[in-house]
């Protein structure tokens, strides 16, 4: 029987100590080694299988977990809000404010969530390499790209491309929206509409 405790020093258990979430297991029985754990408390244990090979980002008052073919949201209470199966194998999970962007790597598809509810499901021109949502629901994709060295491309929140660029000097290895950016973006997009 394993009862779990929050609060020990490692970079994992910090990670769900900071999203209410516990993840320190000791075995009860005559374990006679010193143990630390005079101010713990005892927090809601989740059963998640398959989580060595998940994705989690914090997200409201809880967790974010993707794994290969299913995303879904659980409280810090432990209670799973929503969940859905979904056809990416290889998941990259970006939050931001309402905003969930799911991402297939090497793949072309990727999902867009509002707090629990599918906004719209698309596929890339090309294969995913990363994946960044912003707080409005814009995301920006950076995928591989032909005879050049990586693509940048940006949706907005209704699932539409409003920007694109491919590099043939330098490797593209991520791409965030800012205010600013999304702004310009829509500038140019709309100039040469």
């Amino acid at each position: 029987e394993f009862e779990e405790y929050i609060g020990a020093s490692n970079p994992v258990s910090d990670f769900f100590t900071a999203t209410g979430l516990s993840v320190t297991a000791y075995a009860a029985g005559d374990d006679t080694r010193p143990r630390y754990d005079d101010n713990y408390t005892k927090k809601a244990a989740i059963p998640f299988p398959g989580a060595g090979d998940s994705m989690f980002c914090e997200y409201d008052d809880g967790v974010v977990c993707a794994k290969a073919n299913y995303i879904c949201y659980i409280t810090k209470n432990g209670q799973l809000k929503w969940e859905y199966t979904t056809a990416i194998s290889q998941p990259i999970l970006s939050v931001a404010g309402d905003y969930v962007a799911l991402a297939g790597e090497d793949s072309t598809h990727f999902v867009l969530y509002k707090k629990g509810k599918e906004v719209f499901t698309a596929e890339a021109e090309d294969n995913i390499k990363s994946c960044s949502v912003s707080p409005k629901g814009d995301i920006a994709l950076v995928t591989d790209k032909t005879a050049y060295k990586g693509a940048v491309c940006v949706y907005n929140s209704k699932g539409e491309e409003v920007f694109s660029w491919i590099s043939g000097v330098n490797y593209i290895t991520s791409a965030t929206v800012t205010d600013l950016a999304l702004s310009l973006f829509k500038s140019a997009y709309s100039l040469f509409k």
